[in-house]
């Protein structure tokens, strides 16, 4: 039986070094949400899919930007909710298409 494993949780709390060492003891097929995320913002039109590029203001170094969603903490929410529904659907293709290539031993 195929089987996935996703590890999710709030930024910088260890996911990719858990991920790592699971990949260790058990070496298997691993991508990242936000690698998949990244290589989703290079190949789709930002004019088809504005909400894969939105949350990036709420997440950048910038002071202003970052302020911008402790003030606005709703829409901050609802906009990173938005782009996980697209990213989410690239992710069970990736799995999907992992599976159909026989790579899901």
């Amino acid at each position: 039986m195929a089987k996935a494993y996703l590890i999710g949780s709030t930024p910088r709390t260890g996911k990719t070094v858990l991920a790592m060492r699971f990949i260790d003891q058990q070496p298997t097929l691993a991508a990242s949400a936000d690698a998949i995320k990244y290589m989703l913002r290079k190949v789709v039109d930002e004019e088809q899919q504005p909400d894969l590029f939105h949350f990036g203001k709420y997440t950048s170094n910038d002071p202003a930007s970052r302020d911008y969603s402790r003030t606005h903490l709703q829409e901050a929410i609802e906009t990173q909710n938005r782009e996980s529904v697209i990213v989410w659907k690239s992710i069970k293709d990736f799995i999907m298409s992992n599976i159909e290539d026989g790579m899901d031993n």
